[in-house]
């Protein structure tokens, strides 16, 4: 008899589902991502961060995802979660950045930087990103592009 078929633990006559690891999650969301299976790329990434909660990575993979999704709400609060996750890295406010500015909320990319900065005085990113976003929020500076 082939294991699958076994009845599961408990007597429910249903076999387990096979346990999957964080990394087997994050290689089928890249997998399903690559073939533009955004929903089952952003299903497997959510199994991920249910084995592990606090992964920058998996949070930044939900945020990317929900964004292609146009489910930016979404997208947001994950890239949110990934700063969380990993307060001294730079590259979730990266995402987060790109988010908000995708979504047309500029007014909030100045706070991520400032943040972060706060949190990472010594970082040059943070004021070097701070800068960009600046200079590129002055009026007329995208428009002439």
């Amino acid at each position: 008899i082939h294991a699958a078929r076994l009845p599961a633990a408990g007597g429910g006559g249903e076999a387990a589902p096979p346990r999957r690891d964080f990394q087997s999650e994050i290689r089928t969301a890249y997998a399903e991502s690559s073939r533009q299976n955004l929903r089952a790329a952003l299903d497997a990434t959510n199994r991920a961060l249910q084995i592990n909660p606090n992964s920058e990575l998996a949070w930044e993979m939900a945020a990317a995802l929900h964004m292609d999704l146009q489910e930016t709400d979404a997208a947001i609060a994950a890239a949110r979660k990934a700063i969380n996750s990993a307060p001294n890295n730079f590259r979730p406010c990266q995402e987060l950045t790109r988010i908000l500015w995708a979504a047309g909320r500029r007014d909030e990319v100045v706070p991520v930087w400032r943040s972060f900065i706060q949190r990472n005085p010594q970082d040059p990113k943070g004021y070097a990103n701070l800068a960009s976003v600046v200079v590129c929020q002055k009026p007329g500076r995208l428009e002439n592009q």
